[in-house]
């Protein structure tokens, strides 16, 4: 693999905000972490930061993707710093370690795809920051969650940024003009892979076989159409699968169902929503809920209501295509949760100052998925057509309210 704090190989794009942040912090901070979704550009983004600091001090990258607990963690920086570790035990190694790091110059020490470790190897890390000069920068789809920590979010792209990132991938760097149809189905496709660096670099890399008409129409397959052969970069960030499964895969089984049920949603969801699809209480999804956020698997969508991210979402749906029975207990409950809402607007409607048909706004996609799931599926139960009927039954109070 290219040593990551050699010469970049292509251009850096956007989050001037987020070097910002962090040029602030090196002064003050000695822990900084850089949370994210998996395919964020967490790790292209520390590599940015680390190049141009290395002007004014020593930096060391530590790939930890490959490690499994606190002795991995161990070996990797011992290498990175060029130290030998001694000890028999475990304690024994932390102790010889720290002391070598003890005795060198104050360097800048990146801990990347730290998320592999981070039960097991958080505390360590908090005491080093505490007994070493040395300045910490972590990248993790969750945070360490110890005193002293910074944490970055690092999101989506801006949009101007990632439309630049896509059509720069796909057509300049082949010698192609950009057409204004282009740019537009750009941004169509940068919406669907939800701004991610990785999706996109991945999305841009099929123009060398199919029109962005293509692309953007074969989204729905996306798992099996982004994917490179580029030999030289990490197994994850090779396909879009393998990007989504690096978070997956460190999921508990229940953190897993609540996604699986979460992807049911046709946008954002409240918890009281989701609770009713998993036939849960508000208190247990309020709890997984919060450990997803945390694991950057959840996310607010607005002040009351979560969303998945629309790859995320896919991956998880495509769990419950091969699950019928998990998809008609998820989607019938959907269907009952977003009928129980109509029913109890009907008392309100006519009211004034009524919030009914904001509240229908607000719900509108989901209550035509549910529609659609009905219209779609055979050997449904009585109660869930008749919820069904009212679901419709808002659909075209809506549209003829808007006339």
């Amino acid at each position: 693999m290219v040593d990551p704090l050699s010469r970049p190989l292509d251009r850096f794009f956007g989050r001037d905000k987020e070097l910002e942040r962090l040029n602030a912090w090196l002064s003050d901070a000695n822990l900084i972490t850089l949370v994210g979704p998996p395919g964020s550009g967490k790790t292209r983004l520390i590599v940015e930061f680390a190049n141009r600091a290395k002007e004014e001090h020593v930096v060391v990258f530590c790939d930890l993707s490959d490690a499994r607990n606190s002795s991995d963690l161990f070996d990797v920086v011992a290498q990175a710093l060029d130290v030998k570790v001694r000890g028999d035990t475990l304690p024994e190694r932390c102790e010889h370690l720290l002391s070598a790091m003890s005795g060198l110059d104050p360097t800048l020490i990146v801990l990347d795809n730290f998320e592999t470790i981070v039960d097991d190897a958080a505390l360590v890390v908090s005491d080093w920051t505490s007994k070493s000069p040395h300045t910490f920068f972590v990248t993790s789809t969750v945070a360490l969650d110890v005193r002293g920590e910074r944490t970055l979010t690092i999101g989506p792209l801006e949009s101007e940024d990632a439309a630049a990132l896509f059509l720069e991938r796909a057509y300049e760097e082949r010698g192609l003009d950009v057409s204004d149809t282009a740019s537009a189905v750009s941004r169509h496709v940068i919406e669907r892979l939800d701004g991610l660096p990785l999706a996109i670099e991945l999305a841009a890399r099929q123009s060398e076989f199919l029109t962005l008409d293509e692309v953007e129409a074969q989204l729905d397959s996306a798992f099996d159409l982004l994917t490179t052969g580029d030999r030289d970069l990490p197994e994850r960030h090779r396909s879009l699968q393998a990007m989504v499964e690096w978070g997956w895969t460190r999921l508990d089984a229940s953190e897993r169902e609540i996604i699986r049920a979460a992807s049911v949603f046709d946008g954002a969801f409240t918890v009281d929503a989701l609770a009713c699809v998993l036939d849960a209480t508000k208190t247990d999804v309020q709890t997984r809920i919060r450990a997803l956020r945390l694991k950057s698997m959840v996310s607010w969508y607005d002040a009351s209501r979560f969303r998945l991210l629309n790859t995320i979402k896919l991956y998880a749906s495509s769990y419950l295509e091969n699950d019928d029975v998990a998809m008609r207990s998820f989607c019938s409950r959907h269907v009952s949760f977003f009928a129980g809402k109509v029913r109890s607007w009907l008392p309100e409607i006519n009211k004034s100052g009524s919030t009914v048909w904001a509240e229908l706004d607000a719900d509108r996609a989901n209550i035509v998925a549910g529609v659609r799931w009905v219209i779609e599926t055979a050997d449904l139960s009585t109660d869930v057509i008749e919820d069904a009927l009212f679901l419709g039954l808002a659909i075209f109070a809506a549209h003829d309210r808007r006339g």
